[in-house]
């Protein structure tokens, strides 16, 4: 195994969305295709920064009090006990402890002459031993989210991190390859279009992945990195999860100058969410990007739309009489969403009142009792405006706050289904992005990630297509419930992160750490006499364009029986549509197998070129298909979700899904 792989945790992937707001994605931001900043073009004096002993042995003890820390949390109980042993902390510990300081030179891992010293396989073995243990730190169980198993899977990472900057030698080339080809590009004449972004981030992902120019990658990403993985909902997909209807009835009881009122109040409409625009127009792209903003507009609204129809009865001296008012209203409630929090503003509300009289009686007898009664009719009739007024005021004061009280609650609510059902899922997992917007128009609201496995920078600032292809603005299918945008750089950070330098023979366990299902009929037909050992550098590269996904899988090693070992790229095509509202993959042509591009070709190359190319053949699946799928209460009523349209192109995969409510 390549040390270069060592900061890399076996990781699995997430499962689905269970809440409405793991079903929206970001707005589309504008194209920043100008010049690049003249602050960039400072990487050019920029050099390789190796650790020193001293912070080897600083990362190292960070990684001992994290132990430390976990084990003081977990406590003596059963369950502690039982957790220790799972995460094998007593062991973990024991590595760290023992883990001597690398005083040994850097090791080109190039030069397949040189023969390690048993100093230095003794350390890497160790090395491998506490990232292997350390492994254990991620996973599907509850409570690997909580923040002191976090800080200690941090601490480890970064201890492996170190070691593996000091330990290489083949960083610092490539560091030095890299950082010449970033100012070479960047100083020459160029378009800034898609080819040029493909060729320029992934070496500024190395950088961030690296630790290195630590004061160019921050910038550099504020530049050009844009989330690359994108979910929404469309407008009346979320008013049709979301839309409740309102009755209730609320006492009257009121005192005013002297005259008891008491009455009824009954409250009938609907309240739903909808998405409203939150776009800063004209702001930079790193001001919209920004958490820290002392204001962020609000990404959605809940609406009521209702009437209050109030029945009153008072009294004044001997006159009786009874009052219908019907106040015609409209409430929003702005919710700004958070990773943070989701906090709901004060209510905005417009009402109009009608007030009529139902009765007026008086408790007097006798031939004065009509005239006292039209009298007190007209007193009535006269202070109606007032009282017109006052009643809408009342009516919608005692709504707002009634209301506020429970969409507070059920905004509370919301709130911490979306830490618990998808932030911890993510942080169990270690593949929480490195960013999570919220932004919201008049259409849909979408939340956008940049997937990048934890480090690296996300998609090009390019403009994305459209999200409904092939369809006209006119169509009346022309708005999706839920669309679904990926970029080709999330299956190459995350590849980078999860397969670099892998060496892998077990294809069943492979497919489960990625938190895909596997049957024993599955596991059983997977070959069992394949080796592949992934390169350190983009094991995998995406290409999406013309509706199909193009794979490129780079092997240092690729290994059939006991037939010899050769370095391989292969390249698998797909094609992508729609089929009976799933979306087909079905393969183009037959695998291709090249040479890699750094290495010289030889004879034994030719000679087993054919082999893995008729293996890769039989064993790589001609189609695949990824059909609809149900959503859970309340987005059920959007009913089973059939996948609408697919569209691969600039290099992003673009499906709608459609209910069939």
């Amino acid at each position: 195994m390549s040390l270069q792989s060592l900061n890399r945790f076996p990781s699995s992937t997430s499962s689905c969305i269970t809440t409405v707001f793991c079903l929206m994605g970001l707005t589309l931001f504008p194209a920043m295709t100008a010049a690049q900043s003249t602050d960039l073009s400072g990487i050019a004096s920029v050099t390789f920064q190796r650790p020193t002993i001293a912070d080897f042995e600083s990362a190292r003890h960070e990684a001992i009090n994290g132990v430390a820390e976990l084990n003081t949390y977990l406590g003596n109980d059963s369950n502690a006990v039982a957790w220790k042993q799972f995460l094998k902390l007593r062991e973990l510990n024991e590595l760290l402890s023992t883990l001597p300081a690398p005083t040994f030179e850097p090791i080109d891992f190039d030069d397949r002459d040189r023969e390690l010293s048993e100093i230095e396989s003794h350390y890497l073995d160790q090395i491998q031993s506490i990232r292997e243990t350390a492994a254990r730190l991620m996973g599907k169980h509850k409570g690997l989210e909580r923040g002191v198993i976090s800080r200690m899977r941090e601490s480890i990472k970064r201890l492996v991190l170190t070691s593996e900057l000091r330990v290489d030698a083949t960083l610092e080339k490539g560091f030095h390859v890299r950082r010449d080809n970033i100012v070479a590009m960047l100083e020459s004449p160029h378009q800034n279009d898609l080819e040029f972004y493909r060729v320029l981030l992934p070496m500024a992902s190395w950088m961030d992945q690296y630790g290195q120019a630590i004061d160019w990658t921050p910038r550099a990403m504020s530049q050009w990195s844009r989330p690359n993985l994108r979910v929404s909902i469309s407008s009346a997909a979320m008013k049709q999860v979301t839309l409740r209807p309102i009755r209730e009835t609320k006492p009257i009881e009121e005192c005013e100058d002297g005259r008891r009122i008491t009455g009824r109040a009954l409250v009938t409409g609907f309240a739903y969410m909808s998405p409203v625009s939150s776009a800063l127009t004209g702001a930079p792209h790193h001001m919209l990007h920004n958490q820290s903003l002392l204001y962020q507009p609000p990404q959605c609204q809940i609406v009521f739309d209702g009437n209050i129809e109030s029945t009153l009865n008072g009294s004044e001296g001997p006159i009786s009489f009874g009052l219908i008012g019907n106040t015609r209203m409209h409430g929003i409630t702005p919710v700004m969403l958070g990773t943070d929090r989701f906090t709901v503003l004060p209510i905005q509300t417009s009402s109009s009142t009608h007030l009529r009289t139902r009765h007026v009686s008086t408790r007097r007898n006798g031939v004065g009792s009509r005239l006292v009664r039209k009298i007190a009719t007209n007193v009535i009739e006269k202070k109606q405006p007032e009282s017109q007024r006052n009643l809408d005021k009342g009516a919608v004061e005692r709504f707002s706050t009634s209301f506020m009280e429970d969409v507070t609650q059920e905004i509370l609510d919301a709130e911490v289904d979306f830490k618990s059902d998808v932030l911890a899922a993510m942080d169990r997992s270690d593949v929480r992005p490195t960013d999570f917007h919220f932004v919201g128009n008049t259409n849909h609201l979408e939340i956008g990630m940049t997937l990048n496995g934890g480090f690296g920078l996300g998609a090009p600032p390019i403009t994305p297509p459209s999200i409904i292809p092939s369809l006209p603005t006119f169509s009346p299918r022309s708005d999706p419930d839920v669309t679904i945008r990926i970029h080709e750089s999330v299956v190459e950070r995350v590849a980078q992160r999860m397969l670099a330098g892998e060496t892998i023979s077990d294809f069943s366990a492979l497919i489960q750490s990625a938190g895909l299902p596997v049957s024993e009929d599955e596991s059983e037909q997977m070959p069992d006499d394949i080796l592949i050992e992934l390169a350190d550098d983009l094991p995998v590269t995406a290409r999406f364009e013309n509706n199909t996904l193009e794979l490129v899988v780079r092997c240092d090693r690729f290994q059939v029986g006991r037939a010899s070992p050769i370095a391989v790229n292969f390249t698998v095509r797909y094609d992508v549509r729609i089929d009976a509202g799933n979306v087909k993959f079905e393969q183009i042509g037959d695998p291709e197998v090249t040479p890699p591009e750094s290495k010289r070709t030889g004879i034994r190359f030719y000679t087993m070129k054919n082999v893995v190319a008729r293996r890769l053949k039989k064993e790589i699946p001609r189609e695949n298909l990824l059909e609809g799928f149900d959503l859970d209460a309340p987005a059920d009523r959007l009913g089973h979700l059939s996948f609408d349209t697919a569209d691969v192109t600039a290099g992003w995969l673009t499906l709608t899904l459609r209910g069939d409510r």
